[in-house]
């Protein structure tokens, strides 16, 4: 039986000093797990902004980060953002 309301798959992350926590890493990569079993994508949503009154609700805020070889070569980096779907 297909299910045809399913959505994306949520993870919660939180900041520590500007940088993504490395226990939310982690879970954004189990969520990429379950998500590509689902057939869905996964997001990631840091909620402090908007409890805090900085960000009205449903507004998106992209944060990246960039590790191993997407930090050492910007070119690799720019292409995996850009088929993620970010911005030029």
């Amino acid at each position: 039986m297909e299910n045809t309301a399913i959505g994306n798959v949520w993870v919660f992350i939180e900041q520590e000093g500007g940088k993504i926590a490395d226990v939310s890493l982690e879970l954004v990569c189990k969520g990429r797990e379950l998500a590509d079993q689902l057939g869905v994508k996964v997001e990631a949503l840091q909620l402090c902004m908007t409890m805090r009154g900085d960000l009205a609700p449903g507004t998106r805020t992209v944060t990246s980060e960039a590790t191993g070889t997407f930090r050492a070569d910007r070119s690799a980096y720019q292409q995996a953002w850009l088929t993620l779907g970010g911005e030029p």
